[in-house]
Formats: structure tokens, sequence, C-alpha cells
């Protein structure tokens, strides 16, 4: 039995006796905390982490050991016993001289604890496992790169496949022994990195803290520097020091930090890697380097070995899936629109798409913009870049309306039927506004207009008064939202078509205090008009996705034009791009709905058509948007206009 394992026994044994020293005020303390608690042989590390393990993983026998804790009464029930799984690792017989051979001991380690772990991870390690990582943790055959992840994928493997149970404490005895003994042997660099990685885990998602211990001297301290694990010594521990004093240690008290400036020091002294190397050494013999063997009895070879057969034959069906799934894709993306979808757009059922520009200084103008963006940031453009060149975003605060907003919020609320509400975020103030409990028309269905004050100054004026009249005038739910920083689309209204008539004869009547700022957007007199995507994604948004992967993509400046640009786009969305080509794995997956707005879109700012009564871009039908919507290819429109019109779903 290994000395950990036996200490471990022994606390059981004596935790009962008169006069045992009770470490579980420490275990409140110790939630959510990251600590490497140094201090010499003797001091009570191995049976502070002994009895963590014991009473969180196992549920010690020896009452509520938080009758009459603090932290019992504030309610962190949560600490119950038995309550957190552990993950628990030894290192006290680390000896490695190499870093080839401290490798060889972690997958030693590693082993160790996934084979101790295969019952309590509810077969998640045991059989349902498709990916061999885990089987190469067991038989010690992990790359570098995996090693260091295998703390992380118990972690996963024992928080998400046990039912979501809750989240375990990473228990490592000795951890400092890897430090020392690189320091000694000429590989600290090496192991300082390799634990870095080992003990990345994002500790406010998936565990509730990390406890380690390291040697160091008495009343000396000693800075492991470990990147995610701060150092503590056990005088800072008051049960630690009355164990140390029952085994002859006397401990001397912490220093106290200063309160107005940051001291990491807590003992008078402090001592470097190399001598407490050498003070550890000092009358211990060297532990024999043979811990870094795998032994496997044979019953578990014989299982690693079926499942290893299993999941090749899981691999091959894979393969085979997906050769006939992506065969099936293929037949779908070159399948025509069916001539019974009478979809009101020009280009349902596009795959070669031709758009002369009826307007050709506009379309001058587009290809010019396309070009300054390519100068200006090269073909590594971004879409963050090309969005905020589109809106002419300056990421400066500007005057807010708030509190106009705010009064016209409270003048407005005197009407019962009126559910209305405030919010804001950096870039925006949002106002939302809803009649009644039942609506006839969903988000979808409503149309998105854009408005740019003239003069920058009357923005919040101009808003109010477009509020107070869809809230006095309008029919059904609309919403709202008026920019707190310099952009060219300054208020975004949401309005369903009923209401968007109305709103046109108000805007016109007032029509010189606004203009048509915004380049990729077709107007209708001074109001810009688009849709909400299915996938929520703004129509700029996904007009700068396309931009600047066009952009990195087109690979010569001299080739750079926007009818260009849409041809590929088109030619991507229907899958006769190649897959590896920007424009395929950014739009290959897109909808319908969306290949139609931004296709009528340019085509009306080309001057090519006007955005009549009857024109798509007005339409509120949701049969219609979500049938688009919900279909990534011609075949699939099909599918879901056939369900949606002929009293499918």
């Amino acid at each position: 039995m290994r000395r950990r394992e036996i200490k471990a026994e022994r606390y059981h044994l004596e935790s009962e006796k008169e006069g045992f020293v009770d470490v579980s005020s420490l275990f409140g303390s110790l939630y959510f905390c990251y600590v490497n608690i140094c201090g010499p042989e003797g001091t009570g590390k191995s049976t502070l982490l002994s009895a963590l393990r014991c009473y969180y993983d196992e549920g010690l026998k020896t009452g509520d050991l938080f009758t009459n804790s603090d932290v019992w009464k504030e309610g962190w029930r949560h600490w119950e016993k038995g309550q957190h799984p552990v993950i628990d690792l030894d290192f006290s017989d680390f000896a490695a001289t190499t870093m080839e051979g401290a490798r060889a001991y972690f997958r030693a380690r590693i082993s160790d604890l996934y084979l101790r772990k295969l019952d309590r991870c509810g077969g998640y390690l045991r059989d349902n496992y498709f990916c061999g990582k885990y089987l190469d943790f067991i038989e010690g055959t992990a790359g570098e790169d995996a090693l260091t992840r295998s703390l992380q994928e118990m972690v996963w493997a024992i928080k998400w496949r046990r039912g979501r149970e809750p989240r375990p404490l990473i228990l490592i005895d000795e951890l400092g022994r890897t430090l020392l003994y690189a320091q000694q042997y000429g590989y600290l660099n090496e192991m300082r990195a390799f634990l870095d990685r080992f003990l990345e885990i994002d500790h406010y998602e998936e565990d509730i803290g990390i406890v380690t211990t390291s040697y160091a001297p008495a009343n000396v301290e000693v800075n492991y520097h470990l990147k995610y694990i701060g150092d503590e010594p056990v005088n800072k521990f008051k049960p630690l020091a009355e164990i140390s004093r029952h085994n002859g240690i006397e401990l001397e008290p912490c220093l106290k930090r200063n309160d107005w400036y940051w001291d990491s020091r807590y003992l008078g002294k402090s001592i470097n890697l190399q001598g407490c190397f050498e003070e550890m050494m000092s009358g211990n013999e060297v532990p024999e380097n043979n811990q870094a063997v795998i032994h496997l009895d044979e019953s578990v070879q014989r299982n690693i070995q079926r499942k290893r057969r299993w999941i090749q034959e899981e691999c091959r069906q894979a393969e085979e899936a997906r050769k006939r799934s992506e065969e099936e894709s293929r037949k779908e993306y070159a399948a025509p629109l069916p001539k019974d979808c009478l979809i009101p757009s020009v280009f349902a059922g596009v795959r070669n798409l031709d758009m002369p520009a009826a307007n050709s200084q506009k379309l001058a103008e587009l290809n010019s913009f396309l070009v300054s963006l390519y100068d200006e940031f090269g073909e590594n453009v971004t879409q963050e870049e090309v969005y905020e060149a589109m809106q002419g975003l300056e990421k400066k605060e500007e005057h807010c309306p708030r509190t106009q907003l705010e009064g016209m919020i409270e003048e407005l609320r005197e009407d019962p039927e009126w559910k209305l509400n405030l919010d804001v975020d950096t870039y925006w103030e949002r106002f939302d506004c809803e009649r009644g409990d039942q609506y006839r028309h969903n988000d979808m269905t409503l149309i998105k207009v854009y408005l740019t004050a003239k003069d920058e100054c009357q923005t919040g004026d101009l808003f109010c008064q477009v509020v107070r009249f869809l809230v006095q005038k309008g029919k059904e739910r609309f919403h709202a939202k008026v920019a707190r920083q310099r952009r060219k689309d300054q208020i975004c209204l949401w309005v369903t078509r009923e209401d968007f008539f109305l709103l046109e004869h108000y805007v016109k009547a007032m029509e010189d205090q606004f203009i048509p700022a915004l380049m990729l957007i077709p107007y209708r007199g001074k109001m810009g008009i688009s849709r909400e995507f299915f996938t929520w994604n703004s129509h700029s948004g996904v007009q700068a996705t396309m931009i600047s992967e066009y952009l990195k993509s087109v690979g010569d400046r001299s080739r750079i034009s926007l009818p260009d640009m849409l041809r590929e786009y088109v030619r991507a969305w229907n899958g006769d791009l190649d897959e590896e080509h920007a424009l395929s794995r950014a739009f290959k997956s897109s909808n319908a709905q969306e290949l139609i707005v931004l296709l009528e879109s340019i085509h009306c700012i080309l001057g090519n058509a006007e955005i009549t009564d009857d024109h798509i871009l007005l339409s509120d039908s949701s049969n219609l948007w979500r049938a688009l919507g919900d279909s990534k290819n011609w075949y699939e429109v099909g599918v879901h206009w056939a369900r949606r019109f002929s009293g499918g779903v």
C-alpha cells in the first residue's frame, strides 16, 4: 500500500480518538480556493487532503462535522458529506531526473487515476466513449498535448457525464516535488510549461477548488510560482499548526499583509527551490525511480482491446454514414427549386447570378468602397472592421437621450393598453412596445426600418416623435432603438406591414429631416428597409461577413467587384464552390431567407427594381419567411414550402 493511502486509512482509524486534531474547520475555508499548502514533513498536509477526500468523496461516518460551523449556518448545503466527487493525485514518490522521465511518471499517475475512476464516471469512461484518448490515458500512450489535458478531461467526465452532478474537488499531494526535481536536474522551464497546461481548468465553471501540497522547511517560505495556484505556508492554518506541535515542530505565526500595499511575504525568511530541494533530501533516501511503470492486469488489457475494436467499428460506421450524408447533401444542393414554390422574388431558385446595374454610378461607388476596404485592411480584413466601416461607427459615447426617453415612457404608460419597456446596452437605447396579450404577427414578420437624422443633434427628438406616433396611431406591437454612439443607422424600428404604411406617411411629412445614409441598405424614400434574419443575425452583419470573406479570397485587387462577389456568394450558397473556399465555409449552410433578402436588397440599390407595396421585403407572410429560414438549399425550400402551404406544419 502506498504511503498516502496508508495515511488515509490512519485518518479513518484516528479520527475518533480523543485528542485527534479536527481539520474539518478548514473545509469551508477552502471552498473555491486554489491553494498550494507548503510545509515540512509531519505538519498534517497529507492528513488534510485525506480528510477532504474521505469526507467529500466517500462520506465520513463520524457524525456531522459541520454541526457548529459558521459555514453550515450560512447554508452551504452543497458541502454536505459525499456531495462532491474528488479527483486526487499523489506525487510523493516523484523522482524523475529528466523531463522525459517526468512525462512517463505523469502517464503512470494518470493511468492509475483513470482506472480508479472507471466506476465513478457512470460508465462514461468504461462503455460510452467513442474517442480512444481515454484508452491512451489508461495504457500510458498519450502524447504530451493530450497528457496536459488529461486532468481537464477527467473533470469533464465526472462533471458532465454523470447527470451534471456537483463539480469535483481536485487534490494533489506533493505537487512541489515535480518543480524541486526539475530545478535540481535542469528542466524547470519545461516542467513549469507542462504544469501550466496541466492545471489550466475553468475553475469558476468546472470545479470547486484545487488544494495541493508541497514541501517547505519549517518557518521558511518558498515560492513555487504555480500559474493557477497560490502558495500558502502551513503556519497560516491553525489545525495544521496543532498537528505540527504534536509532532515536535514549532511553527511561527505568519506575518500579516499590509492594508495599503501588497506584501506577498508570510514568514520572515525565504528559500529558493535549490535550497528547498537540498533540505527535503537531507536525511531521506532517494526513492526508487520505478514509479513510471504501468502495470495493467489481464482483464483490463482484454477490455482495452475489446474497446479499441469497438471504437474501430464505430469509426468505420461513422465514416460510412458521413459519406452517405455527403452524397445525399450533394444531391439536395444540386436539386432545383420545385415549380410549385411561388416565391415572390426574381432570385427564387437562382444558381448562376447575372445582376447588371441600371445605376452605373451606384455600382462604381460600391466597387470603390470594396477596394478601399482592401487597401486599408488588406486580405486579412475582419468582419468587425468591415461592419464598422459600413456603419461609420465611432466607439465614442455621445449624448444619450435616456432622461428624455424615460420621461416619454412615463407619459405613455398612462395608456393601460400598452406595455412599455426601456433597456440600454453599450451601443443602443432599446424601446419595446406591446399591446395586449395576443398578437397577429410574430417578430419574424416585422419589417425593419432604418432612419438617419440629417442633423444628428436632433436624433433623440426625432426618435421620440416617431415612437409617440406609433404608440398613438399604430395597431400592433413594435420595437425601436436609438444609437448611443455616432453611426449611420441612428434609429432602427421593427413594425408590422400595416403600421409600416402609417409610419411611411408620417415620415414623408418630415422627410427633409432625414437622409438615406446607409450604402448597402435599399431605401423607399428616406426609409431604409430590411428584414430581421431567421438566425437573428443583422442584415448589415451578414453583408460585412460576405465582404470580408470575399476580400480574403479574391487574391488580386484588380479583380474586386460587387457583381463578382455576388456571383461567388450564390455559387457558395448552392454548394458549387470548393468546400474550403472562404465563402463556402461562411455561407453554404446559411438559409434561403438571407439569400433572398441580400440579393433583393442589392437589386434595388443598383436601380434594377423598386420596393413596391407587393415587394417581398414588405411581405408579412410568416409561412413564407419560415419556409425560407428553415432551408439551406432549394430542395429544402420545396420541402418546407409544401409543409407550410399545403396544410402541413
